[in-house]
């Protein structure tokens, strides 16, 4: 349990100091460090973490079916992971290839 609260401790420290500067200069192509973050940690990570709600959301699409929140619950449990983990550009973490929001409809 240290040895992961020090790798998070890490990993949050290295976001920090890369994303830091990366987030002030939101104009143009991300710095080579920011997409190798990007693709080592965030990918993987969202990957996960889309694969999970797939499975939360098919767990529960009776129950919000019925509830009449299906399509708001496809936007969020479906759309968003899977938009997030895979049309974006490397380092472009709020910008999508498209140009829609995360749950691939235009901003308002």
């Amino acid at each position: 349990m240290k040895r992961f609260a020090h790798a998070a401790l890490v990993l949050t420290l290295l976001v920090s100091v890369v994303a830091g500067p990366a987030a002030a200069s939101s104009h143009g192509e991300p710095n080579a460090a920011l997409k190798v973050l990007d693709l080592a940690f965030v990918r993987p990570i969202s990957l996960a973490v889309s694969f999970a709600s797939t499975g939360l959301f098919f767990g529960t699409l009776p129950i919000t079916t019925l509830t009449g929140v299906g399509e708001e619950s496809t936007y969020v449990l479906l759309m968003a992971p899977w938009r997030y983990t895979a049309a974006r550009d490397a380092g472009h973490f709020g910008t999508y290839r498209d140009g829609l929001n995360i749950f691939g409809t235009q901003s308002k």
